[in-house]
């Protein structure tokens, strides 16, 4: 991980939300990004507990956004990950590290002009497990989707650590990808496809 973040070259903000009881895994998230700040000098981490009261809109925890400074604030770019970043999640908060930090989406000429069209937000959920290989590809696309358009926001689950999330959108495979409440795909997804389902969404 340290050789991709040392490619970092804006500083970039991991705030992590988390609560002093009923987290399993907000001590270890903490002490696995005080650790990952440490091989970029351009990386910072701030810690906020209690997310209810910090973060109205954070529901569960850990919850880390990734932020990025531009002219002298720290700007959110709607992207996020919630849950522990172990195993194959640790490359979805490294790739998200370094897409946020360059505020450059890489998807394709087409792909942005077709998101220029958006007219309202939508929210990408991805629903991931530490051991899925093909779910860090999914999660960076919805990352890059967020970074690319201001309308569009995205949230990568550990799934593992929410029951009532499994529950709630019927994840029977990973990755699962639900966009709004309309629209809901199984796997990991090429651009044009994701793309498809934020512009009908609604």
């Amino acid at each position: 991980m340290a050789g991709w973040l040392g490619g970092l070259a804006h500083p970039v903000r991991l705030a992590l939300h988390t609560r002093a009881d009923g987290c399993d895994t907000c001590a270890d998230t903490a002490a696995i990004l005080d650790e990952v700040a440490g091989l970029s000098p351009h990386l910072s981490v701030t810690h906020e507990r209690d997310a209810g009261t910090i973060a109205p809109g954070v529901e569960h925890v850990p919850d880390i956004i990734v932020l990025r400074q531009v002219d002298g604030a720290f700007v959110d770019y709607g992207v996020r990950l919630v849950g522990a970043p172990v195993g194959h999640e640790l490359t979805s908060l490294a790739d998200a590290i370094l897409t946020v930090g360059s505020g450059d989406s890489g998807l394709s000429t087409e792909g942005l002009a077709r998101l220029a069209a958006l007219s309202l937000p939508v929210h990408i959920q991805v629903f991931s497990t530490p051991t899925c290989v093909y779910c860090p590809r999914a999660v960076a696309l919805a990352h890059r989707l967020a970074v690319a358009s201001p309308l569009i926001s995205a949230t990568a689950y550990s799934v593992i650590e929410f029951p009532d999330l499994i529950r709630r959108h019927r994840v029977t495979g990973v990755p699962k990808i639900v966009v709004d409440t309309g629209v809901e795909l199984l796997g990991a997804q090429p651009e044009a496809a994701l793309i498809d389902a934020v512009l009908t969404a609604r």
